[in-house]
């Protein structure tokens, strides 16, 4: 089964007796009874792995592959120098198992704990896992969750596009597509049907098609079908109705920013696809009692700095899926 299609509920378990570890503090002594799940959540959205955080010598210690690369960074293994390298869009870092000093930008820093190999994957401590890359960590003790951020947090993002996201919003409920073209990215925006987002093979539109709306009948093929992996190939009004504005966004109860309420099986890997964005999501619990939530739905729009303004990138629609 793809990492697509996993069910995100029983990712990263194994962590055990957490305390305030994430920022390397003591934790409660740990006990081989007792056993619980650690989320890591990465703007918002449940980090999907095979490799499950642990913590050593009372740190929480996270994979450093999938945790980099949900923030948007690239991943280089040096197998000569036995060493691992990571670039996100402003940062970099370089470090080696057992090693507590990296590089950083440069610069010689010191880990709170050196990295460890485990089973051929290498785990780093969870605080430099987000601010070796300029991210923000926090950490939810109730809920032993850990929430990176790998730009701006919710308060700033909500900041920074609360205006614009307002009006996209306002402008897809009013089938204002000259607006929608006005403040979409110059290269266009990505649609994507389900949370896993595939830039390369989703339908992006141009501003101009943008701006042309239903008057645009050509047919496109936006994605598959979830469960049974028929084309989704319809003109961009259809499109519109069952995967962009299928509910009323613009009243929905909840909306986060850099923040997710999702919890579908699908996975959601905007942050990655959309490297240092502003993702607002737009959530709905549910709409039939009869359903126990099982038809939430949710609208994302992705917002990318362009020049001195923010942009829409892309628009991801959510749903449970198969």
């Amino acid at each position: 089964m793809s990492l697509k299609n996993k069910w995100v509920g029983a990712v990263l378990a194994g962590a055990l007796g957490l305390g305030a570890a994430a920022f390397g503090q003591p934790v409660e002594p740990v006990h081989a009874a007792v056993s619980n799940h650690v989320a890591i959540k990465v703007n918002g959205a449940v980090l999907v792995s095979d490799d499950s955080a642990f913590v050593e010598r009372n740190r929480v210690m996270v994979p450093l592959r999938a945790v980099s690369e949900a923030m948007g960074a690239k991943v280089k293994w040096d197998s000569v120098r036995k060493t691992v390298r990571v670039t996100g869009d402003t940062h970099s870092f370089e470090l080696a198992a057992g090693q507590k000093k990296a590089i950083k930008d440069g610069a010689s820093i010191e880990l709170d704990a050196a990295p460890v190999m485990k089973e051929g994957r290498l785990f780093i401590p969870l605080r430099f896992s987000a601010e070796g890359l300029g991210g923000t960590v926090r950490w939810n003790a109730a809920k032993r969750e850990a929430n990176i951020y790998p730009g701006l947090t919710p308060e700033q993002a909500k900041s920074a596009v609360k205006e614009s996201a307002d009006r996209v919003i306002r402008a897809l409920r009013d089938q204002d597509f000259k607006q929608l073209a006005e403040m979409s990215h110059s290269k266009g925006v990505t649609f994507s049907p389900y949370a896993y987002v595939e830039r390369t093979k989703n339908v992006t539109l141009s501003r101009e098609k943008m701006a042309e709306g239903f008057a645009n009948d050509a047919k496109y093929s936006w994605g598959e079908y979830d469960g049974s992996g028929e084309p989704i190939k319809l003109k961009f009004k259809d499109y519109y109705k069952q995967f962009v504005y299928s509910s009323d966004f613009a009243r929905a109860p909840w909306t986060g920013f850099n923040d997710s309420k999702s919890y579908g099986n699908s996975l959601n890997n905007a942050s990655q696809a959309y490297p240092g964005a502003v993702i607002v999501e737009y959530h709905f619990d549910g709409f039939n009692p009869e359903y126990g939530g099982m038809d939430w739905e949710s609208l994302r729009l992705v917002f990318q700095k362009e020049g001195n303004r923010w942009v829409l990138s892309g628009i991801v629609h959510d749903e449970w899926t198969i």
